[in-house]
């Protein structure tokens, strides 16, 4: 800041205060950072396959890369990472009753994951089981699930549920934090 002042030179020192007032933030897990940090078996071919899967669902092969996911759960049991993928594979060729019991087994064998909390809120909303989904989102909230795609269905969830005071209550929090990074978030 001394180097670079506002009035010598107001780019960098922009550039500067905003990288500041970044890393002074409070830090908050998303899912994609989450999703980084999956362990998966150390154990032979174990990064082929979950290459070989995460292949598939970029080409959209959404059935054969549940396929494969599954059998390989079977095969080298059930890590986060594997089992993740074959929940997200699910989800994805529109199988949302077996996803959400991937997703269940989840968050029972990880329940300190607000990643798996998340997914398992998302798969019972898109299979409808709105009372169930309300509850699973109201749990995962409360252990701190704050990303703002949770926080927008679950404010969709609350619409639904008529919990209209918890649904303000999400609005406001989703504006804030909009408004922190708008640059983030302008579509």
């Amino acid at each position: 800041v001394r180097q670079y002042s506002p009035e010598t030179d107001p780019e960098r020192f922009q550039e500067i205060r905003e990288a500041y007032e970044h890393l002074a933030a409070p830090k908050q897990e998303s899912a994609e950072q989450e999703e980084n940090t999956l362990s998966y078996p150390d154990l032979p071919y174990s990064d082929e396959l979950r290459k070989r899967i995460l292949s598939l669902l970029h080409m959209g092969d959404y059935s054969q890369a549940a396929e494969i996911a599954e059998k390989t759960v079977d095969f080298l049991g059930e890590s986060e990472g594997f089992l993740y993928l074959l929940g997200s594979a699910q989800i994805a060729a529109g199988n949302t009753g077996k996803a959400i019991k991937t997703f269940e087994r989840l968050v029972e064998l990880f329940p300190k994951r607000l990643l798996f909390h998340q997914e398992l809120a998302f798969s019972l909303m898109k299979r409808g089981f709105g009372k169930k989904a309300y509850q699973v989102f109201t749990d995962a909230y409360s252990i701190g699930c704050r990303d703002l795609e949770f926080l927008t269905l679950y404010g969709h969830c609350c619409l639904d549920r008529e919990d209209y005071a918890k649904g303000t209550t999400l609005l406001k929090e989703i504006l804030q934090i909009t408004c922190k990074e708008p640059k983030t978030y302008m579509w």
